[in-house]
């Protein structure tokens, strides 16, 4: 079982390592992912703001099962069809890849991309 804070770290590297998101899709000028999450106790929902000019082009959501394992929600290919597209909106689902302990993980989530570009 790989502790949160190796997780973290990991994830963090993963991201350094990532091209940023300003030199993949020049003309974005803002960008938001509200997510809800859905599990049997419930939905919570949150958003994400990113600052475009550092942020990663990686994309991924950790479940929010904290007995969860290798789980989470990699979203990147979703997002960045998206961003290339230059789509203002985009939604979509994601199940959780993980497990809690020899059950498949039972989260998954909704999410919206919101988007903002530069004029041509």
């Amino acid at each position: 079982m790989m502790a949160a804070g190796q997780r973290s770290l990991e994830r963090r590297k993963r991201e350094d390592e990532t091209p940023r998101l300003a030199a993949l899709i020049p003309d974005l000028a803002g960008l938001q992912i509200s997510v809800t999450e859905h599990s049997a106790a419930g939905s919570s929902k949150h958003l994400k703001h990113f600052v475009v000019e550092r942020a990663p082009s990686l994309f991924v959501i950790v479940c929010g099962d904290e007995r969860c394992q290798e789980g989470g929600h990699d979203i990147t290919t979703e997002v960045m069809q998206a961003l290339r597209s230059r789509r203002a909106t985009q939604t979509g689902d994601h199940e959780c890849s993980g497990t809690t302990g020899s059950a498949p993980c039972t989260r998954r989530i909704d999410y919206e991309i919101t988007a903002k570009y530069l004029l041509a």
